[in-house]
């Protein structure tokens, strides 16, 4: 027999070993049998406790003073978070809790010893969630803020905020979705969707995220690691540091840098100075206007698309078939 027989037959072996333990019935009292029996035992009985679910909801409202610049909020490891800015002068939010249980009576007791507690540093305002360690419980909270205060999203798993004077990502995952930010947008985030609607700027490192930008008052300075980035609508100027990454920048108002390796860059209409300087990165640009413009690549295709653009070499050439303003140079 050989080494792929015989480790075919060993997988046989524990697929049988593993349908046998999961449907045996329980020992007898007093018989301990042999460990896998136990192993298994124990994960039934895991997955019956867990059985029942329970939800339910509380709401505060927090007064605050003129001295308050900030909200953190922290804590929050599974569930979702929202934030929105409004005209008012309190913090009110509603806490919606899910836990597994036993059953129906003990799962509503464990969702309801989730609670939000506060930490009120006068310029500064935590409010920190704190779980129970029994069983899993999943957290939706929504935070209703003056507009005018800075938001700290910290360890978020899901966000949605909006209306509010700046934000900051202090490693969050999964999707999130923000718009019209007055002040700066910055901080990390990682393995989901970003999108930004509205800022004042952004300064964001990303970690395989598929990630959005528009209507960027400002500045716009990214960190783009394996993922996928667009900027639509930038006022200001663009600086970005990419590996692995497809980034698309369309309709830039500022000047534009890009560095970085192994990725895609595509340009669309800039109006202003540009510099794309990358290795091993396919790059598009396309220009319906004469700007400044440097393009360095290596093993890849660098294409420039010229498009509506009147020049002495365009009119010299409008007669011919090669005057077609599409050309493409491979460095």
């Amino acid at each position: 027999m050989g080494k792929r027989e015989l480790v075919i037959a060993l997988v046989f072996i524990a697929v049988g070993i593993v349908a046998y333990q999961m449907t045996a019935p329980p020992s007898p009292a007093g018989n301990r049998g042999i460990s896998f029996t136990r192993f298994w035992e124990n994960a039934r009985r895991g997955i019956r406790s867990n059985a029942a679910q329970a939800r339910t909801t509380s709401t505060e409202v927090v007064p605050v003073g003129a001295a308050l610049t900030e909200v953190r909020v922290e804590g929050l490891l599974t569930g979702r978070l929202r934030v929105i800015g409004e005209a008012r002068t309190d913090i009110a939010y509603e806490l919606a809790v899910e836990s597994t249980g036993p059953d129906p009576n003990t799962a509503l007791t464990y969702a309801k010893r989730v609670v939000v507690k506060k930490d009120d540093l006068g310029s500064t305002l935590t409010l920190r969630l704190d779980y129970p360690r029994e069983f899993r419980q999943s957290a939706f909270l929504t935070v209703h803020v003056p507009s005018r205060l800075a938001v700290l999203a910290s360890n978020a798993s899901g966000l949605d905020v909006s209306n509010v004077g700046a934000l900051h990502l202090d490693g969050v995952a999964g999707d999130a979705t923000v718009a019209n930010i007055s002040g700066v947008v910055d901080g990390a985030h990682r393995n989901g969707s970003l999108e930004v609607k509205g800022a004042g700027s952004v300064k964001v490192t990303l970690q395989r995220s598929r990630a959005t930008f528009e209507h960027v008052g400002g500045a716009a300075t990214l960190d783009a690691r394996e993922g996928d980035v667009r900027l639509t609508d930038v006022k200001g100027p663009i600086e970005i540091d990419e590996a692995r990454a497809e980034i698309v920048i369309a309709q830039p108002g500022g000047t534009v840098r890009v560095s970085g390796s192994e990725g895609q860059v595509q340009l669309i209409d800039p109006a202003a100075e540009a510099k794309i300087d990358v290795r091993r990165t396919e790059v598009e640009v396309q220009m319906s206007a004469a700007v400044p413009m440097t393009l360095l690549t290596t093993n890849e295709t660098l294409r420039l698309l010229l498009s509506g653009l009147t020049s002495k070499f365009a009119r010299r050439n409008s007669r011919q078939e090669s005057a077609r303003p599409d050309c493409e140079s491979r460095s």
